[in-house]
């Protein structure tokens, strides 16, 4: 599967722009927990972490 991105591609099957991230950002400080999942049975990855390890913050 192509998955066209025009932003940062984070995962197969994510993409994500600036604002995005700092959209993350806003809610990871207001203690909202973020994860990214491609199938609701998958195991989550969070997405703080993954910015983080693609230095994306």
């Amino acid at each position: 599967m192509l998955v066209v991105c025009v932003t940062k591609q984070i995962t197969n099957a994510l993409c994500v722009s600036q604002a995005d991230i700092e959209a993350f950002k806003k809610l990871h400080e207001k203690g909202i927990e973020l994860e990214i999942r491609k199938l609701s049975k998958d195991n989550k990855i969070n997405m703080m972490d993954k910015l983080k390890e693609l230095k994306l913050i």
